[in-house]
């Protein structure tokens, strides 16, 4: 949106809206000839380049620094603005346009994302807008990054258990995204894959006179480049113990060593573990779920976490900081979840077209993970035969007929 010579692009992070500069070529040339200047400098890093983008092209950059400070996220925010408006100013692109390919602009080493009271409260916000149902779990995530982001702790392990498909994942995508500013900072390690004992070589590297010796292990490439990652071990129950015995280092200071003798630094992560162990047990007994409107997850806790104590060895549970539990979803929360997929999507959403995909795309067994799937398969599929058709219009909308299936409607309305 444009407004008087600026753009107007509102930010879902800052929660507020920043005014960008509307300029030409000249003006762009004249911006890339100063940073062809700072790009040979050493140190020049990749926080750089964005803040300097973002301080050129941000109308209202000083005032927004004065409340929001100079923390990463800040300057994050305003750059990805600048990119919605000029998208040929990422890094990348820019180096190649203006002949800036030979430079290699510097990612931050271990850089500390830093936030204040007031920037972790609207990230919260947002999360709990994307993660529905789950305000308790994220209250907890919330106050262990609370207490890293502090300083008063430097890593910290949370032990995610609930039901298949109500959000866990998600919480640790979002926090890697918002809370570590780079959703490349997820690690996830499917423990499904580490259910033999020789397989924890595969994060540590082989041990001596083995095959791949000489190759490092997912774990031991990550600590090369960082110690801050938020390291997701999904569903882990299903890893050999020999796994779990490997994590105890780990969950003590953030650290444990190769195959190789080396430290690897994981001091400023974020541990998170995945689990639904003893959930089919006594969620199949008290008819836990979806039908079961008036019994409420926390009243089988005590058997779901005695369940866990059965599974994993004292060792690994007292290393734990804290479990957190995941509800099971409402039918309400489940409406809420299909509503906001669908709104990805330009079409009109309706209370039938809403309940059509709950009523066939939702399971007790595996909760709203097949509610995506189901969307693509049954709903984006007709509008992708419609574009490829011609058919471009900014909405669609979708009519039922008389054996119930779907179909894109040629009117304005769902009938």
């Amino acid at each position: 949106m444009a407004n008087k010579g600026n753009y107007i692009v509102y930010s879902q992070v800052l929660d507020c809206f920043i005014k960008v500069r509307k300029v030409d070529g000249e003006f762009l040339s004249e911006l890339f000839e100063v940073l062809d200047k700072k790009l040979a400098k050493p140190g020049f890093k990749l926080m750089d380049f964005a803040k300097y983008i973002a301080e050129s092209l941000v109308v209202n950059y000083t005032s927004l620094s004065r409340k929001y400070g100079e923390a990463s996220v800040f300057t994050e925010a305003t750059y990805e603005a600048v990119l919605e408006v000029y998208p040929s100013l990422t890094a990348e692109i820019a180096c190649k346009h203006f002949n800036l390919a030979g430079r290699e602009i510097e990612h931050a080493e271990n850089e500390d994302v830093k936030y204040n009271l007031s920037q972790i409260t609207k990230i919260t916000n947002t999360i709990r807008k994307k993660v529905i149902g789950q305000d308790e779990a994220i209250t907890n995530v919330v106050d262990a990054f609370k207490l890293m982001n502090s300083g008063f702790e430097s890593f910290t392990s949370l032990f995610f258990i609930g039901p298949t498909g109500v959000g866990k994942t998600e919480v640790a995508r979002q926090v890697a995204e918002h809370y570590f500013g780079d959703k490349k900072k997820l690690i996830k390690i499917n423990c499904a894959e580490y259910s033999n004992p020789h397989e924890y070589a595969k994060l540590i590297g082989s041990p001596p006179g083995y095959v791949g010796f000489t190759e490092k292990g997912l774990l031991s490439g990550k600590a090369a480049e960082s110690s801050q990652w938020v390291i997701l071990f999904d569903e882990v129950e299903k890893a050999n113990t020999k796994l779990h015995d490997l994590l105890l280092s780990l969950l003590d200071e953030g650290k444990l060593d190769d195959s190789h003798g080396d430290s690897l630094d994981f001091s400023k992560s974020m541990i998170l573990f995945t689990s639904n162990v003893g959930i089919k047990e006594n969620v199949g007994k008290k008819a836990l779920g979806f039908g079961a409107a008036t019994l409420k997850y926390k009243e089988v806790r005590s058997s779901v976490e005695e369940a866990f104590k059965s599974e994993f060895s004292p060792e690994f549970i007292n290393r734990i900081d804290k479990v957190v539990h995941f509800n099971a979803l409402t039918p309400e929360d489940v409406r809420k979840i299909t509503r906001l997929t669908l709104k990805k999507l330009p079409i009109k959403i309706t209370r039938k077209l809403v309940d059509y995909v709950v009523t066939n795309a939702y399971s007790e067994e595996y909760g709203a993970r097949n509610i995506r799937r189901f969307i693509k398969q049954h709903i984006t599929l007709l509008l992708a035969e419609k574009v490829l058709s011609g058919d471009t219009r900014k909405e669609y909308s979708f009519k039922f007929d008389k054996g119930g299936d779907l179909n894109v409607s040629e009117a304005s309305s769902i009938s």
